[in-house]
């Protein structure tokens, strides 16, 4: 059986912290460790853990504020487990999602990382398990756009030790650097159930957060084919993956940081860099931009 890591860091989620350890502890599968990799936090979280410090359940370290990204990857260098599954601890997991991913990785040893759909107390709800179905995403899909979120990811330490740690230059765009780079050099599948809940912090996002998530994400892009300078039609879908940036960008924009004009300049440009209709597959929801693009000009008709 495939001894599991759990990794999750935490900063000042005391309120959060404990449905995410118990969803890891609660299993079917039980994991082989879980790591709880405390950045630096000044609430009650330590006393909340206590309990599972104390019995022995969980592993806790504790380190100065130092990031989400150095926290996750101090936390993969302290696991001694053959894979290893990411969890923030603002969300949690259904009872049987490892046994899933598990059951998965085992039968498909060319794939070395799996993720599942997810969904959030904005939509969803927990998945019935019956027949999978997972699908492998290869590299394209990653440069479009993310895929699944960290919380969701269980992967081989095997492929840990080819590509590293997460980039902590990257930012709020990390994990989809992580993805690509991993899609680049292995297989990666998602199954395609909820079995990952991620919870969604509304008004969070400023628009000075707004403009670094843009910034960022368009420096992995960036990063990401100038690596892959050989990949098959590449300067095609690098005018896909600008325009779908650009177009989540837009959304973003106008959705949380209420800036209905910065937000018509991130449809346009997202026009430009690829004036062609963007399939399903882009963007999960049909004519998703001709849709969105008609609200924006509702909206600035209205004032």
């Amino acid at each position: 059986m495939m001894k599991v890591s759990v990794v999750i860091p935490t900063y000042n989620y005391s309120c959060f912290i404990r449905e995410a350890v118990e969803s890891a502890l609660n299993q079917t599968c039980p994991p082989y460790e879980v790591i709880v990799i405390d950045d630096g936090s000044t609430d009650n979280t330590a006393e909340i853990l206590k309990h599972y410090i104390d019995t022995g359940r969980i592993r806790y370290h504790y380190q100065m504020n130092s990031g989400l990204c150095a926290a996750r990857n101090v936390g993969l260098s302290l696991a001694t487990g053959s894979a290893f599954a990411l969890l923030d601890s603002d969300d949690s997991w259904h009872p049987q999602k490892l046994e899933c991913q598990i059951a998965y990785l085992e039968t498909n040893p060319a794939c070395e990382l799996v993720g599942t759909e997810a969904f959030s107390q904005e939509r969803g709800m927990w998945a019935t398990i019956g027949s999978l179905t997972v699908n492998a995403l290869p590299l394209e899909t990653h440069l479009l756009r993310t895929r699944f979120c960290p919380s969701s990811a269980l992967f081989r330490r095997s492929l840990w030790e080819q590509v590293g740690g997460f980039d902590q230059a990257a930012g709020g765009t990390a994990d989809r650097d992580y993805w690509i780079r991993c899609a680049a050099v292995s297989v990666v599948a998602r199954i395609e159930l909820p079995l990952t809940f991620y919870r969604i912090h509304n008004g969070s996002m400023t628009a000075t957060k707004v403009d670094a998530m843009i910034a960022s994400e368009r420096a992995v892009l960036d990063k990401s084919f100038i690596s892959l300078s050989t990949i098959r039609g590449r300067m095609l879908l690098k005018r896909r993956a600008y325009a779908m940036a650009h177009l989540s960008a837009a959304y973003t924009l106008w959705r949380d940081a209420k800036r209905p004009r910065a937000a018509s300049g991130q449809f346009f440009r997202s026009l430009l860099s690829w004036p062609l209709p963007l399939s399903r597959s882009d963007t999960n929801i049909p004519f998703y931009r001709l849709r969105f693009g008609a609200r924006l000009l509702i909206a600035a008709l209205r004032g």
